[in-house]
């Protein structure tokens, strides 16, 4: 299989028209056709407009090894050890303990993922730390 059968595949696999597709990664359907059919070489900036909206792994599409879509939740882990790795000077037991907590407790998960969105500049997400915070109860281990 190449890259413009997996191309199609990945579009596929999401169950989306050409036109649908389009509209969502702004880009024109002829554009989009003429990669599918092999007409156009594909640019690395629509790679990174399939990664980025619709979660497709960037070695499937050009190699063909690996799954086609990124698992979102491991892509998660992998961020939230980076911002407490920064951060604080824990082992990396503490650090999974901390993941696993985040990615399976849903106000955890929320708590860090506001925490991450304020890490990338988003103000309003302290406004939602601190609601977060105020209305978790005490948590015993």
């Amino acid at each position: 299989m190449d890259i413009k059968e997996r191309l199609r595949k990945a579009r596929q696999a999401k169950r989306l028209s050409i036109a649908k597709l389009s509209e969502i990664i702004n880009a024109p359907t002829k554009t989009i056709s003429n990669y599918e059919l092999g007409q156009r070489k594909v640019s690395v900036e629509y790679l990174a407009l399939l990664h980025d909206h619709l979660g497709v792994n960037y070695n499937y599409l050009i190699s063909g090894k690996g799954e086609i879509y990124i698992d979102k939740s491991q892509e998660e882990k992998e961020e939230i050890y980076q911002v407490i790795k920064e951060r604080f000077n824990l082992n990396d037991d503490e650090i999974k303990r901390i993941i696993d907590e985040a990615t399976t407790n849903p106000k955890m998960r929320e708590l860090f993922a506001k925490i991450i969105d304020a890490r990338h500049g988003k103000k309003e997400a302290f406004d939602d730390i601190y609601r977060i915070l105020n209305g978790m109860e005490l948590m015993t281990s």
